[in-house]
């Protein structure tokens, strides 16, 4: 499933400009192949937010979907889900984060968002009409996060300003759901 998330991405991504594409052979049919060629930051901060949002996601309590998290190598702050198995994240938003606190309280802000959504999803779904309310909100499961790693509260109100810095980046964002503008071809 993430090889296949990564592969869609990157190509995706690739047809934007984000990545550059090097070019390889397929011996066995003497073809071009098109492989994204993503730099060694990218790499580094894709090891960070996947130990981070896996121990984010190991210490929540029940309820939560099955997330896979996407590391795009692009200098925009952007994090973003498409629906609540997913979630992408920039590089360039990684780095803002200076410490894996700050980057903890931003995956657990998006991880309660997408964790409602998928609640909401499950009383939709239900064969019998209703399960009752849905109990808590995204803040109090992205709180529910961070204190089950020992982080403190006020980490939220800390990385609010990367957040409203990011809420203006969605150029991804629109790609990937498909509301961007639909490219000019030209000879």
């Amino acid at each position: 499933m993430r090889v296949a998330c990564l592969g869609l991405v990157s190509i995706v991504i690739a047809g934007t400009g984000c990545l550059r594409i090097t070019t390889t052979w397929d011996i066995a049919k003497g073809v071009p192949i098109a492989t994204p060629k993503i730099d060694e930051a990218s790499l580094e901060a894709a090891d960070r937010v996947e130990v981070i949002a896996r121990q984010l996601l190991d210490a929540t309590p029940l309820g939560i979907p099955d997330i896979d998290v996407v590391t795009i190598g692009s200098r925009d702050p952007e994090v973003f889900h498409r629906d609540p198995h997913v979630l992408y994240i920039t590089d360039g938003y990684a780095k803002l984060c200076k410490t894996d606190e700050d980057l903890a309280a931003v995956l657990a802000r998006e991880f309660g968002t997408m964790t409602m959504e998928y609640r909401r999803q499950q009383v939709r779904v239900s064969s019998h009409g209703g399960a009752g309310p849905i109990d808590g909100d995204a803040a109090s499961v992205s709180l529910a996060m961070l204190r089950a790693l020992g982080y403190g509260e006020d980490c939220l109100a800390r990385t609010e300003p990367l957040a409203k810095q990011a809420s203006m980046h969605s150029a991804l964002a629109k790609q990937l759901s498909g509301a961007s503008a639909k490219p000019v071809w030209s000879k």
